[in-house]
C-alpha cells in the first residue's frame, strides 16, 4: 500500500484526499448510530437522493461496476470516478501457515487466521535481515510468541501492559509450552514513545545482549502502534519491525468541543501535519472517519443478494430509530439482562416489532425519573419507524458508499505513519496480510533498518 500512482507527490495526495473528504463528509461524518438524530438523510445532494431512492440492488451493483446509464446524475458518475484516483496499490503478503492451538484454547477463527497470516511475514523479514530476538508487544496470552518460538526456533520476548494477561501468559506457558520456558518470557510493562531505555534494560535482563532485534504486534491498538513506531525509530538495535495496526477510533482525543476534534496521534508525520492545518480538518477528521477506516471490510455489494442486503440495511435502520427515540425522549437506560441478545432482522413489519420487544427485555428506560411504560415505549417506536421505512434505500446506498471509501480511508491513516517513519530515516513499507472475509485487521506495517 503506497500513495496512489494518479499523485506525484505525497503532498498532493494529501491536499485531495482532504478536499475529497471535506466535500463528502456527509457520507460518514456522524455516527452511524445518530443518522437521524442529525438529519443526515436532508443534506444528501438532492439529485442524487430523487434518483437513489428507485435504485434496485442490480442498479447498486451496476453502479458500483461503472455501467451507467443515462439516468444516473453526473455528480454521482464524477464522484464514483474520482474514487478510482485514491486507490492504494497493494502489496500481498500471500503465505500462510497451519497453526493448530492448544486444546480447548477458546483461540477464535479469527485470532488463528492472525497469527498464521502475519507469523511468516515476521519470519521472512527476521531471515532478511537477521534477526536474532524478537519483541512481541502486546503479547497477551502468548500464542503469537510461542508460535515464533516452537515453528522457527526464535527467541520472543513478550511485553504486556495487563497485569492479569501476564500471569495468564505464564500458566498458559506452564500448561502447554513447558519446553519454551528459556526462550519465551514475559514482562510488565506500558509501551510509551520514550519507553526505550526500559525496553532495552528488560532485553538485557533476560536476554543479555542481542544483536539484531524485530519489533512486533498482532494487535497494535490505537495509540500503541504509534508509540510502537517511535520506539522502533530511537530503538538502533531493532533492525526490522512488522506491526499490525488496529482500532484507529480509539486514539487519544486532544481536544473535542462544537464538533471538532484534535486528535494526539493523528496526524503524526510532519508532511501530514503541514496539509492538514491548511484545512479545517479537525471538523471533518474527526472519530467517524477513524472508525471508518477501521472497520470490517468484508462488505461487497458484489456478493450480496437484495434479501441480504436488505436485512444489513434494516439492522442499521432499526438501531438508528432507537437512538432517535431515545434522544428526543430522553430516556435514560440501564442494562436488565447483558444476556438478552437482539434478534436478527427479516425482511417484514414484524421483525422491527421483535427488535423493540428484545430491547425491552434487555433495557429498562427511564423518563423524567420514572420507568417508561412497554405500550408508550412501543407506540413512539413504531411512529418513528413509520416515518423512516421508505428511507431502507438510504440505508442501503450510504452503507455500500460507505464500505466503498473504506479501503482509501485506511490508506490514508497508514500512509501518515509511513510518513512518520520515512522522516526518520526508516524504509518501510504496507503489506496486505490477512483475507477481509475473517479479519478486519487486513494490514501490516514493515519497516527495516
Amino acid at each position: 500500500m503506497a500513495i496512489p500512482k494518479s499523485f506525484e507527490t505525497c503532498n498532493d495526495y494529501i491536499q485531495e484526499m482532504l478536499l475529497f473528504l471535506e466535500k463528502y463528509q456527509w457520507l460518514y461524518n456522524y455516527r452511524n448510530t445518530h443518522i437521524l438524530v442529525e438529519k443526515q438523510f436532508s443534506i444528501i445532494a438532492i439529485p442524487w437522493k430523487d434518483y437513489i431512492l428507485n435504485l434496485s440492488q442490480e442498479d447498486l451493483q451496476n453502479i458500483f461496476m461503472g455501467k451507467f446509464d443515462h439516468k444516473v446524475p453526473s455528480s454521482l458518475i464524477h464522484f464514483l470516478k474520482s474514487l478510482e484516483a485514491f486507490e492504494p496499490e497493494l502489496k500481498l503478503s500471500t503465505v500462510k501457515l497451519d497453526f493448530v492451538c492448544p486444546h480447548n484454547s477458546g483461540l477464535s477463527k479469527k485470532k488463528i487466521h492472525e497469527i498464521q497470516s502475519l507469523a511468516p511475514l515476521i519470519e521472512q523479514t527476521c531471515q532478511a535481515y537477521q534477526c536474532d530476538l524478537i519483541v512481541d508487544i502486546g503479547s497477551g496470552l502468548g500464542y503469537l510468541s510461542h508460535f515464533l518460538y516452537s515453528k522457527y526456533n526464535y527467541k520472543v520476548l513478550g511485553l504486556e501492559a495487563s497485569e492479569e494477561f501476564l500471569h495468564a501468559a505464564y500458566r498458559h506457558q506452564e500448561k502447554y509450552h513447558p519446553a519454551s520456558r528459556g526462550c519465551v518470557k514475559f514482562c510488565r510493562i506500558y509501551i510509551k514513545d520514550d519507553s526505550c531505555e526500559d525496553v532495552e534494560r528488560l532485553i538485557e535482563e533476560h536476554f543479555n545482549k542481542a544483536e539484531n532485534i524485530c519489533i512486533t504486534g498482532l494487535h497494535a491498538c490505537a495509540d500503541l502502534s504509534i508509540d510502537i513506531l517511535h520506539l522502533f525509530a530511537k530503538m538502533k538495535s531493532a533492525k526490522a519491525l512488522v506491526v499490525m495496526p488496529c482500532c484507529y477510533h480509539r486514539i487519544q482525543c486532544k481536544v473535542e468541543s462544537n464538533r471538532c476534534e484534535y486528535f494526539k496521534n493523528f496526524p503524526s508525520s510532519l508532511v501530514f501535519k503541514e496539509e492538514f492545518h491548511k484545512h479545517e480538518f479537525y471538523r471533518f477528521i474527526r472519530r467517524p472517519f477513524l472508525r471508518l477506516a477501521c472497520q470490517r471490510r468484508n462488505f461487497n455489494i458484489f456478493n450480496l443478494s437484495e434479501e441480504e442486503s436488505n436485512c444489513q440495511a434494516r439492522s442499521w435502520m432499526f438501531r438508528a430509530i432507537f437512538q432517535a427515540v431515545v434522544e428526543e425522549e430522553k430516556y435514560c437506560i440501564r442494562v436488565k439482562s447483558s444476556l438478552e441478545k437482539l434478534k436478527s432482522v427479516s425482511n417484514d413489519d414484524d421483525a422491527f416489532l421483535e427488535y423493540v420487544c428484545t430491547l425491552q427485555n434487555k433495557f429498562v428506560f427511564e423518563q423524567a425519573g420514572s420507568i417508561c411504560n412497554a405500550e408508550v415505549f412501543t407506540e413512539k417506536m413504531w411512529k418513528k419507524y413509520l416515518e423512516n421505512q421508505n428511507n431502507l434505500i438510504l440505508f442501503k446506498f450510504l452503507m455500500a458508499f460507505q464500505a466503498r471509501i473504506q479501503n482509501m480511508c485506511e490508506n490514508f491513516v497508514l500512509m501518515d505513519r509511513v510518513q512518520l517513519l520515512k522522516q526518520n530515516g526508516l524504509t518501510c513499507d504496507i503489506r496486505k496480510v490477512t483475507d477481509d472475509f475473517v479479519s478486519p485487521r487486513c494490514f501490516a506495517l514493515v519497516c527495516v533498518r
